[in-house]
């Protein structure tokens, strides 16, 4: 049996290796939600938004090569009250989808916006 051992692995042009038949994570984000927001973990986010009680924005640093791709948000339930948690490909100030940013919604199940310490983003897709 071989044992494969490496600490990069790039393509033969030199950039990073493409996966094949394969789906991964591009772009995730690990947020502390509350009080001054802060980004605790993540890959291919440049920064997060604070939009306003329970709104958040995850900025890419690569963008997405188009809207068909997929994402998702989580957020641990702190209080009572159970999580509604929505997302979308939204531009802040727009209507339109966009590929460099992730928009996530929390309300709790009475409709009342709120922040969560521990918010959760992930997508899968092509990279432009």
């Amino acid at each position: 049996m071989s044992t494969l051992k490496a600490d990069t692995i790039q393509s033969t042009s030199g950039g990073a290796a493409t996966l094949t038949k394969q789906t991964a994570v591009k772009a995730y984000m690990d947020l502390k939600g509350t009080g001054t927001i802060s980004v605790r973990g993540s890959l291919n986010t440049s920064t997060a938004t604070d939009n306003g009680t329970g709104d958040f924005t995850q900025n890419f640093t690569n963008s997405f090569a188009n809207n068909d791709h997929s994402s998702w948000m989580n957020c641990a339930n702190e209080i009572s009250s159970a999580h509604n948690v929505s997302i979308g490909h939204y531009e802040i100030t727009g209507g339109g989808l966009v590929t460099g940013s992730l928009r996530g919604f929390i309300q709790r199940s009475s409709g009342l916006d709120v922040d969560n310490a521990d918010v959760n983003y992930g997508t899968v897709g092509d990279l432009a």
